[in-house]
């Protein structure tokens, strides 16, 4: 795999004269600045942007709309211009995002650049992934070592030193990175599965297999926080979904109720979920240390996924439109 192409790729310059990989480098671009504004880092953004918002030590928040945006004290700059970037992340001083070259997002690459700008990287090129199917990009997640990519749900993970892939599993539902081991649950099974692989692993080994839950293969959300691992998934008893804490081979329920089980994320160390309940959608916090949960927003019009960026919460709302609601 060609992993750095040095002449065929953009380069985005957005600072003046010379370009810093440090966070202090980044004090030069008000010569740069396209768009200048009174109102605040977050109000410049879309909301599709401030669902995408990460922010880094010089206060700066990176995001994507189809394009790379950089803002800070209401300034604004466009880092990559083109309509194609369709995730990004930030990893060890690093901005990684998706550049998809097809509209359906079959063919594409994971670029890395300074987040001070400068040239982009190819670290992994989707037809170098082994076993590659026709699927699209779905998402990706980026360590200090490793790229793990869902593609047509088929579960790859990359060696950022050498570009070498080993696909995990066949039909992956949701991911979490945590010590150098990844943890994720399989869907299209008999039973909620959830395996791990850790660096070595060429196979992965499975942490948990219960038959409590086989009726909705496609169910399920994974996360780990405390130490201990965190899964939502829809009951077999009825329409509910039960919020559970898995640790020493021990698993118990934290909560079952109206859960929308794809809303699980965390955030500074505490967990978020969302729940239906006295005709409003209520937004969840659980501390993993005193085990306490209270209810931190009331809204409506929840469909899926979430985030907080700043002082917002981001989510889809029913009409398939991101939302950003202020806490």
């Amino acid at each position: 795999m060609k992993k750095i192409n040095f002449t065929n790729r953009i380069v985005i310059v957005f600072l003046m004269a010379v370009l810093f990989s440090s966070c202090s480098a980044r004090n030069d671009l008000s010569g740069q600045i396209k768009k200048n504004t009174e109102i605040s880092d977050l109000k410049v953004m879309t909301p599709a942007e401030v669902y995408t918002a990460i922010k880094d030590c010089d206060d700066w928040y990176y995001s994507y709309d189809g394009t790379v945006s950089a803002v800070k004290d209401g300034k604004r700059l466009t880092m990559n211009g083109e309509k194609q970037i369709c995730s990004m992340q930030y990893s060890d001083g690093w901005l990684y995002y998706v550049k998809a070259n097809d509209n359906n997002s079959v063919d594409f690459d994971i670029i890395r650049v300074s987040p001070a700008g400068g040239t982009e990287f190819v670290i992994v090129n989707s037809k170098d992934l082994k076993d590659d199917v026709r699927g699209s990009f779905l998402d990706f997640l980026v360590t200090k070592t490793f790229a793990y990519i869902r593609k047509g749900y088929k579960f790859y993970r990359v060696n950022l030193s050498d570009g070498k892939s080993v696909k995990l599993a066949d039909a992956v539902g949701s991911y979490f990175a945590y010590n150098d081991t990844v943890y994720f649950n399989l869907i299209l099974e008999d039973a909620f599965t959830v395996c791990y692989a850790e660096t070595n692993d060429i196979e992965p080994k499975i942490l948990l297999r219960t038959a409590e839950y086989t009726k909705h293969p496609k169910s399920g959300k994974i996360i780990i926080a405390d130490d201990s691992f965190f899964f939502a998934v829809r009951s077999d008893k009825d329409n509910s979904t039960d919020f559970c804490k898995y640790k020493n081979d021990v698993s118990s329920v934290i909560e079952n109720g109206t859960i929308y089980e794809k809303s699980l994320f965390e955030h500074n160390g505490k967990l978020y979920y969302v729940i239906y309940k006295d005709d409003k959608d209520q937004l969840i916090e659980y501390d993993p240390q005193s085990e306490k949960r209270s209810s931190v927003l009331f809204f409506n019009g929840y469909y899926a996924g979430g985030k907080i960026s700043g002082d917002y919460f981001c989510f889809l709302d029913r009409n398939e439109q991101l939302a950003t609601i202020k806490m």
